[in-house]
């Protein structure tokens, strides 16, 4: 499951620091390094707050397009997709929905074997 990865990413593009992150959560910033290096197992309830941070669905949080997920030439990771994601390509748009659709599914597989 790559919800611990997505937390990291995400909090990294909308350029949240581990401290911001913290402080709305009210907890130590050890607690969201311990969390992102997978040292600590998420709660529930921390799940909702980090939704609510990012401002996305637990559901979005959970299954963070891949397309997102790549990175440049530099290695910084994308705030948006690559070009050839773009809407204009009708082909490699269907491409990447039923790429989600997949990696989605397989999330939804792995949360209903494991007890948060």
């Amino acid at each position: 499951m790559n919800l611990i990865r997505n937390i990291e990413i995400i909090r990294k593009q909308k350029g949240y620091s581990q401290e911001y992150i913290a402080q709305n959560m009210h907890v130590d910033n050890a607690v969201i390094s311990n969390i992102e290096k997978g040292k600590r197992k998420l709660k529930w309830d921390e799940i909702e707050i980090f939704s609510n941070i990012f401002e996305m669905s637990i559901l979005d949080l959970i299954t963070y397009p891949e397309v997102y997920v790549k990175k440049d030439a530099q290695m910084n990771i994308l705030t948006e997709p690559l070009e050839e994601y773009g809407l204009n390509d009708k082909e490699k748009l269907i491409k990447t929905l039923y790429d989600r659709i997949n990696y989605q599914e397989k999330i939804i597989n792995a949360l209903l074997k494991i007890e948060l």
